[in-house]
Protein backbone atom coordinates (compact mmCIF):
# COMPACT_ATOMS: atom_id res chain seq x y z
CA UNK A 1 0.00 0.00 0.00
CA UNK A 2 1.45 3.37 -0.87
CA UNK A 3 -0.17 4.98 2.22
CA UNK A 4 -1.63 3.49 5.31
CA UNK A 5 -5.26 2.83 4.74
CA UNK A 6 -5.36 3.29 0.59
CA UNK A 7 -6.25 -0.04 -1.27
CA UNK A 8 -3.89 0.54 -4.84
CA UNK A 9 -5.13 -2.64 -6.26
CA UNK A 10 -7.57 -5.53 -6.70
CA UNK A 11 -5.04 -7.56 -4.55
CA UNK A 12 -4.15 -5.84 -2.04
CA UNK A 13 -8.11 -5.71 -1.45
CA UNK A 14 -8.30 -9.35 -2.00
CA UNK A 15 -5.89 -9.21 0.76
CA UNK A 16 -7.68 -6.70 2.86
CA UNK A 17 -10.86 -8.89 2.82
CA UNK A 18 -9.25 -11.98 3.65
CA UNK A 19 -7.52 -10.67 7.01
CA UNK A 20 -10.97 -9.43 8.16
CA UNK A 21 -12.45 -12.74 7.26
CA UNK A 22 -10.70 -14.48 9.51
CA UNK A 23 -11.87 -12.86 12.07
CA UNK A 24 -10.66 -10.46 15.15
CA UNK A 25 -9.65 -7.94 12.32
CA UNK A 26 -7.60 -5.48 13.71
CA UNK A 27 -8.78 -1.86 13.86
CA UNK A 28 -6.73 -0.35 10.73
CA UNK A 29 -7.99 -3.19 8.50
CA UNK A 30 -11.66 -1.93 9.55
CA UNK A 31 -11.01 1.66 9.00
CA UNK A 32 -9.40 0.93 5.98
CA UNK A 33 -12.20 -1.10 4.53
CA UNK A 34 -14.98 1.32 5.35
CA UNK A 35 -12.78 4.07 3.35
CA UNK A 36 -12.47 2.14 0.54
CA UNK A 37 -16.28 1.28 1.01
CA UNK A 38 -16.98 5.16 1.02
CA UNK A 39 -14.52 5.88 -1.73
CA UNK A 40 -15.99 3.16 -3.93
CA UNK A 41 -19.74 2.83 -3.17
CA UNK A 42 -20.53 -0.05 -6.33
CA UNK A 43 -18.50 -2.31 -3.82
CA UNK A 44 -20.74 -2.07 -1.10
CA UNK A 45 -23.48 -2.01 -3.23
CA UNK A 46 -22.88 -4.75 -5.36
CA UNK A 47 -21.41 -7.13 -2.47
CA UNK A 48 -24.11 -6.20 0.12
CA UNK A 49 -26.96 -6.42 -2.17
CA UNK A 50 -28.56 -9.43 -1.00
CA UNK A 51 -30.92 -10.07 -3.47
CA UNK A 52 -29.05 -10.42 -6.06
CA UNK A 53 -27.03 -12.85 -4.13
CA UNK A 54 -30.51 -14.62 -3.88
CA UNK A 55 -31.10 -14.08 -7.37
CA UNK A 56 -28.38 -15.65 -8.29
CA UNK A 57 -28.69 -18.62 -5.78
CA UNK A 58 -32.12 -19.17 -7.57
CA UNK A 59 -30.78 -19.46 -11.10
CA UNK A 60 -28.76 -21.77 -9.85
CA UNK A 61 -31.19 -23.65 -8.99
CA UNK A 62 -33.18 -23.41 -12.17
CA UNK A 63 -30.65 -24.51 -13.95
CA UNK A 64 -26.73 -25.61 -13.12
CA UNK A 65 -25.35 -24.46 -17.00
CA UNK A 66 -23.51 -21.41 -16.48
CA UNK A 67 -24.83 -20.33 -20.46
CA UNK A 68 -28.31 -20.76 -18.97
CA UNK A 69 -27.12 -18.47 -15.87
CA UNK A 70 -26.27 -16.02 -17.61
CA UNK A 71 -28.86 -16.04 -19.73
CA UNK A 72 -30.79 -15.77 -16.69
CA UNK A 73 -29.12 -12.79 -15.21
CA UNK A 74 -29.80 -10.42 -18.51
CA UNK A 75 -33.14 -11.39 -18.28
CA UNK A 76 -33.37 -10.07 -15.01
CA UNK A 77 -32.01 -7.31 -16.17
CA UNK A 78 -34.66 -6.98 -18.90
CA UNK A 79 -37.26 -7.14 -16.31
CA UNK A 80 -35.81 -4.31 -14.03
CA UNK A 81 -35.53 -2.20 -16.77
CA UNK A 82 -39.05 -2.74 -17.88
CA UNK A 83 -40.64 -2.13 -14.81
CA UNK A 84 -38.28 0.85 -14.07
CA UNK A 85 -36.53 -0.16 -11.54
CA UNK A 86 -33.29 2.35 -11.83
CA UNK A 87 -35.87 5.44 -12.46
CA UNK A 88 -37.55 3.85 -9.40
CA UNK A 89 -38.06 4.95 -5.73
CA UNK A 90 -36.25 2.97 -2.81
CA UNK A 91 -39.93 1.31 -1.85
CA UNK A 92 -40.24 0.44 -5.82
CA UNK A 93 -37.33 -0.90 -6.18
CA UNK A 94 -37.95 -3.17 -2.98
CA UNK A 95 -40.96 -3.98 -4.84
CA UNK A 96 -39.75 -4.94 -8.34
CA UNK A 97 -36.75 -7.24 -6.62
CA UNK A 98 -39.77 -8.93 -4.44
CA UNK A 99 -41.73 -9.15 -8.47
CA UNK A 100 -38.29 -10.77 -10.09
CA UNK A 101 -37.91 -13.48 -6.64
CA UNK A 102 -41.28 -14.49 -6.76
CA UNK A 103 -41.48 -14.78 -10.99
CA UNK A 104 -38.33 -16.98 -10.34
CA UNK A 105 -39.89 -18.89 -7.77
CA UNK A 106 -42.94 -19.10 -9.96
CA UNK A 107 -40.04 -20.52 -12.73
CA UNK A 108 -38.97 -23.34 -10.17
CA UNK A 109 -42.64 -24.24 -9.06
CA UNK A 110 -43.46 -25.03 -12.75
CA UNK A 111 -39.98 -26.81 -13.49
CA UNK A 112 -40.67 -28.86 -10.46
CA UNK A 113 -44.34 -29.09 -11.39
CA UNK A 114 -43.57 -30.48 -14.90
CA UNK A 115 -40.96 -32.90 -14.03
CA UNK A 116 -43.24 -34.47 -11.34
CA UNK A 117 -46.42 -35.10 -13.67
CA UNK A 118 -44.34 -35.95 -16.84
CA UNK A 119 -43.67 -39.50 -15.02
CA UNK A 120 -45.88 -41.44 -13.27
CA UNK A 121 -46.87 -40.52 -9.48
CA UNK A 122 -48.85 -40.62 -6.71
CA UNK A 123 -52.21 -38.17 -6.63
CA UNK A 124 -49.89 -37.08 -3.36
CA UNK A 125 -47.82 -35.67 -5.83
CA UNK A 126 -49.61 -34.33 -8.20
CA UNK A 127 -51.88 -31.88 -5.51
CA UNK A 128 -48.50 -31.20 -3.81
CA UNK A 129 -46.73 -29.68 -6.65
CA UNK A 130 -49.76 -28.23 -8.14
CA UNK A 131 -50.61 -26.52 -4.91
CA UNK A 132 -47.15 -25.27 -5.23
CA UNK A 133 -47.43 -24.33 -8.39
CA UNK A 134 -51.07 -22.07 -7.07
CA UNK A 135 -49.15 -20.60 -4.36
CA UNK A 136 -46.19 -19.87 -6.15
CA UNK A 137 -48.73 -17.73 -8.83
CA UNK A 138 -50.70 -16.22 -6.18
CA UNK A 139 -47.51 -14.72 -4.85
CA UNK A 140 -46.22 -13.47 -7.75
CA UNK A 141 -49.19 -11.30 -8.87
CA UNK A 142 -49.69 -9.87 -5.43
CA UNK A 143 -46.24 -8.83 -6.10
CA UNK A 144 -47.24 -7.09 -9.12
CA UNK A 145 -50.58 -5.61 -7.71
CA UNK A 146 -48.17 -4.71 -4.60
CA UNK A 147 -46.28 -2.65 -6.86
CA UNK A 148 -48.94 -1.00 -8.74
CA UNK A 149 -50.85 0.04 -5.61
CA UNK A 150 -47.43 1.54 -4.63
CA UNK A 151 -46.80 3.77 -7.65
CA UNK A 152 -50.75 4.62 -7.76
CA UNK A 153 -50.53 6.13 -4.45
CA UNK A 154 -47.11 7.79 -5.34
CA UNK A 155 -49.13 9.48 -8.37
CA UNK A 156 -51.78 10.53 -6.25
CA UNK A 157 -49.32 12.51 -3.64
CA UNK A 158 -47.28 13.63 -5.83
CA UNK A 159 -50.54 15.17 -7.80
CA UNK A 160 -51.51 16.19 -4.72
CA UNK A 161 -48.76 17.90 -3.77
CA UNK A 162 -48.17 19.80 -7.14
CA UNK A 163 -52.23 21.23 -6.47
CA UNK A 164 -51.14 22.22 -2.76
CA UNK A 165 -48.23 24.07 -4.64
CA UNK A 166 -50.13 25.70 -7.87
CA UNK A 167 -52.60 27.00 -5.28
CA UNK A 168 -49.37 28.68 -2.89
CA UNK A 169 -48.46 30.21 -6.00
CA UNK A 170 -51.62 31.79 -7.06
CA UNK A 171 -52.05 33.25 -3.83
CA UNK A 172 -48.88 34.89 -3.28
CA UNK A 173 -49.61 36.65 -7.32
Amino acid sequence: MSEPGTIKNSQEMVALVKRIDKGNPSPEDLQTLSKELNRKPQLWQSLGNHQNQVFTAVLRKVNQSAVVQECGKRYVEEMKTEFGYYSSTFVEKMLIDEIIMRWLRLVLADNAFTVATQQDHSPATGIYHDKRLDLAQKRYLRAIDTLARVRKMIAQTQAKGAEMFKNLMSKDG
